[in-house]
């Protein structure tokens, strides 16, 4: 085959093999699309082996051209080689017709017009891609025949009519088509000779532009012209002039202008020129001195560039111009002078001196300044941006300041910085401008103090004021503060927002049981825990105690709540470390929503609040939605305290009895003294309804010393009428850690004549585990005056069989927990059992609570224990009816009473 480009020049055929190589990739991947779909059609039609095969044909020739794609630009073929790769190009093109073309003949459809116009829209399309290869006309063509020929043989022997019709249309296309990649072949290759012939005439241009612009910009100094290749120099009389010299002196070998060169300067001078000859420089800069002919040396600013370069990018020639700058030098000679002074003045200043350009550059900075930013020696930051070392949030204010100064104003700023070692400090700088001899503002001047110290205390004042102490949360000031922000913000946005108070159930328990730095602990834990529930817009604040109140802003309503507060659930749950115990933490929780449950931060906190406690009667470990009826609950409690407190006033408090059995005599021996209130309005109020808002208010302590004192009145009141019963008394963990408790038991017993030993104190064992030290120093005085100490609930708490052993005493009462399933469990029977071996070994009374029915009765005297109390023998009752109860003995009770 002749070649139709075998007439043009060489490098027009190296442009059109490279813009065919590059229109190449996309064409590929197309290929392989079109392909594939043409395939997964045909194939239902034709079956898989026939489309299968064709498409792996497909699949292999578009390899093959994309690793043709990949050598030639591996390759980078010079204008000799474009030519093989023309031809290989031709030969993939022509392969991939023939494979289309396949295609239009294997894939054919007989009988079937909607596939043969499927194929036929796909062939089309593929064959008026090759327009994109009129680059080159044999490889249009030989794409394009092979592609479509086929096609039109199979419709024109299908002989259909619509088969008939596409295949008349089809050879009308072709000769369309291929008109088209004519005209499009002749435009771009009349586009390529023309921008051929353009680029040595701009090359020159740009060159003849570059020489004269070089001599524009050096009028007055002096010029140079280096043509590397000679090393031949062409110097304007200018610039010997500079020197000295009169154009006879100077000759044209470069040795004329190295050898003037002062040898301090000559390493920089050659090095500055090798940069820009090997393209690291856009341009050549270097000043330096030269030698004259009367053997002096001037100043010179030597500028230059080179202007062309070889195939190989060497330098060909370069051109550049002589300044003579020694009068600047002189002045910068003669203010390095000055600057020497001041630097002696500013060094023995003890605070920072710095000087900064309009740009921010620091110029100046004294030793002082230096050791404030950390840097070893000024080279570290003159010359430099001091914003590198101003903290991000403060850079803005001090460009304010440094434009002020400059503006010719001055100001104080405090700001923060970012040593050079990583270490923050805040820093207060005072600046005033610097002006020159004609008053213009050259720089400006500051002093600085380091006021790290200062900004801490007063950061952490401000702190404490706005955040709780313990935790490091939001306090009840901050939160009112935010939550104010937050409710105007979602006023604007009229989006809802949720506040949601946390209350942690029975952590008075753990106060009492563990101690306060354990509670204190435990806080900081669930405040940790509680931060990793929030986002960082939220607020999340502890009001005192173990009350946290979360505020949740961008929230669609309940659903976004509740959300949360499950995680805060999922968080909780996981047991805490605490003394070398594991605890686990309840929460109860109340939610209100702006604007329906509030529409201020008063009402939204309070409503939350009512909501928990509504959370808390629930049965704790849950959470609840505000609603409006729980104000009236709300109001139900403040009322029920407010009566408590005048209940003590109005003698309103009573005592009731439990008698307590010896099971080997059937005798009462003795009572438990059990608390009822009856109110005037309310009746008799159980203790569960009024003992937890005592313990949670404080009134527990006179509630529990009038309760102490009655008890012994009414027992030294039996005595002297000849029963001589032992009265049980409970002591609240509070009243336990009351100082001097030991000499205010003895001063009730010495104001009521009762005899010690006929008071038995009942203390918990979770209260008995705080402090161990302490608590066995309490019950040692208290065994000193007489009294039994009874460890009540035994089982149900936190106690140590260590500690039991060195506690001072006498019994145990067996939860009714582990009585009421054990005569049919036997696990619960086998605690019974070891809790009663244990406390006969330790020398100790065991008493058995809630012995409800015969078969409790028979099961604990089984087990061997002491005493029993239980509805099985008697309920609660007034001390008028008890020595009824005395007199009817172990089978009087009254099993099927019900509880008070």
């Amino acid at each position: 085959m002749r070649l139709a480009q075998q007439h043009l020049p060489d490098a027009l055929c190296t442009e059109q093999v490279r813009m065919l190589y590059a229109g190449l990739p996309l064409s590929l991947l197309l290929t392989v699309i079109n392909a594939s779909i043409l395939a997964t059609m045909q194939i239902s039609i034709l079956g898989q082996a026939m489309g299968l095969g064709w498409l792996l044909a497909i699949v292999l020739v578009t390899v093959v051209r994309a690793l043709l794609v990949l050598g030639y630009r591996r390759a980078r073929p010079d204008q000799a080689q474009s030519l093989i790769w023309l031809q290989r190009f031709r030969v993939a093109a022509l392969s991939a017709g023939v494979t289309w073309g396949a295609a239009g003949w294997f894939l054919f459809t007989p009988n079937d017009i909607a596939h043969q116009a499927f194929l036929a829209i796909v062939l089309v399309g593929t064959a008026a891609g090759a327009t994109s290869l009129s680059v080159d006309r044999p490889a249009a063509f030989s794409f394009l025949l092979p592609l479509l020929l086929p096609l039109i043989v199979r419709l024109l022997g299908d002989g259909q009519p619509l088969s008939l019709a596409m295949g008349a249309m089809g050879l009308l296309l072709l000769p369309m088509l291929g008109m088209n990649a004519h005209r499009l072949h002749r435009s771009i290759v009349d586009n390529l000779h023309l921008r051929l012939a353009a680029e040595p005439r701009e090359r020159a241009l740009r060159e003849s532009e570059a020489r004269w612009q070089f001599a524009l910009n050096g009028a007055g100094d002096g010029m140079w012209d280096w043509n590397t290749q000679t090393n031949e120099v062409f110097f304007s009389s200018r610039w010997k002039a500079m020197l000295g010299y009169v154009d006879a002196d100077i000759g044209t070998a470069v040795i004329e202008r190295d050898s003037r060169v002062h040898p301090e300067d000559t390493p920089q001078f050659y090095a500055d020129i090798e940069r820009h000859m090997n393209g690291e420089t856009a341009s050549y800069v270097n000043e330096h001195r030269m030698r004259c002919k009367d053997g002096n040396y001037r100043w010179i600013l030597d500028r230059g560039q080179v202007i062309e370069r070889d195939a190989d990018g060497a330098p060909l020639r370069m051109i550049g111009t002589h300044t003579d700058i020694s009068a600047r030098k002189a002045a910068e000679t003669a203010l390095a002078d000055s600057t020497l002074r001041l630097q002696t003045i500013i060094e023995a200043e003890p605070e920072c001196v710095k000087q900064l350009a309009a740009d921010g550059t620091l110029l100046q900075m004294n030793r002082a300044g230096l050791d404030m930013i950390e840097a070893d020696s000024a080279d570290q930051v003159v010359g430099r941006k001091v914003s590198g070392i101003i903290a991000p949030a403060s850079r803005k204010d001090f460009m304010l300041l440094t434009q002020r100064v400059f503006a010719g104003g001055q100001g104080t700023l405090a700001f923060e910085i970012i040593g050079l070692k990583g270490s923050r400090r805040w820093l207060e700088t005072h600046a005033v401008p610097l002006r020159d001899t004609q008053g213009k503002i050259t720089s400006l001047l500051s002093i600085t103090r380091d006021i790290t110290e200062r900004k801490a205390a007063s950061e952490r004042i401000q702190h404490l004021a706005h955040h709780d102490a313990l935790t490091g949360l939001a306090n009840r000031a901050l939160l009112h503060e935010r939550l104010a922000q937050a409710i105007l913000l979602a006023q604007r946005k009229n989006e809802p927002l949720a506040v949601i108070f946390i209350d942690l159930d029975r952590f008075k328990h753990v106060n009492d049981s563990l101690g306060h730095q354990a509670g204190d602990r435990l806080l900081l834990e669930v405040a940790h825990r509680l931060q990793t529930c929030v986002r960082t817009s939220d607020t999340l604040a502890r009001l005192g105690g173990d009350e946290f109140i979360l505020v949740l802003l961008d929230i669609t309503g309940t659903h976004d709540a509740t959300h949360v507060v499950q995680k805060i659930f999922a968080a909780l749950q996981q047991p805490f470390l605490l003394e070398g115990r594991e605890l686990t933490v309840t929460p109860s929780i109340g939610i209100s929503l702006f604007p329906e449950d509030g529409r201020n931060a008063d009402e939204l906190i309070r409503n939350a609040d009512t909501a928990m406690y509504q959370a808390k009667e629930a049965g704790r470990n849950t959470f609840h939605f505000y609603t409006a009826d729980m104000n009236a609950r709300a109001l139900d409690l403040l009322a029920l305290e407010a009566a408590l407190r005048r209940a003590l006033e109005r003698d309103e408090l009573v005592m009731f009895y439990q008698p307590k059995f010896e099971l080997a005599s059937g005798r009462m021996i003795g009572v438990e003294a059990l608390i009822r209130w009856q109110h005037p309005e309310w009746g008799l109020v159980p203790p569960s309804r009024f003992i937890p808002l005592a313990e949670e208010t404080g009134l527990i302590l006179p509630i529990g010393e009038w309760a102490l004192r009655e008890a012994c009145q009414q027992a030294a009141a039996w005595h002297a009428q000849g029963q001589t019963l032992t009265v049980a008394v409970n002591l609240a963990a509070r009243q336990f850690r009351q100082p001097a408790l030991a000499v205010r038991v003895a001063a009730i017993l010495a104001a009521t004549g009762l005899d010690p030993a006929a008071l038995e104190l009942e203390i918990t064992e979770s209260a008995m585990m705080h402090n161990p030290q302490q608590v066995t120093a309490t019950l040692t005085e208290l065994k000193h005056i007489g009294v039994r100490i009874a460890i009540d609930d035994f089982g149900t708490g936190y106690s140590s069989l260590g500690y039991l052993k060195h506690f001072p005493v006498d019994v145990l009462k067996i939860d009714q927990t582990f009585i009421r399933d054990a005569p049919t469990q036997a696990r619960d029977a086998a605690i019974v059992q070891v809790i009663i071996d244990m406390a006969h070994a330790l020398k100790l009374q065991v008493v058995a609570e809630g012995v409800e029915t015969a078969a409790h009765l028979d099961f604990v005297q089984a087990m061997g224990c002491d005493l029993a109390q239980g509805y099985f023998f008697a309920k609660p009752m007034p001390a008028s009816e008890l020595l009824q109860q005395q007199q009817a003995g172990l089978r009087a009770g009254c099993p099927g009473a019900s509880p008070v």
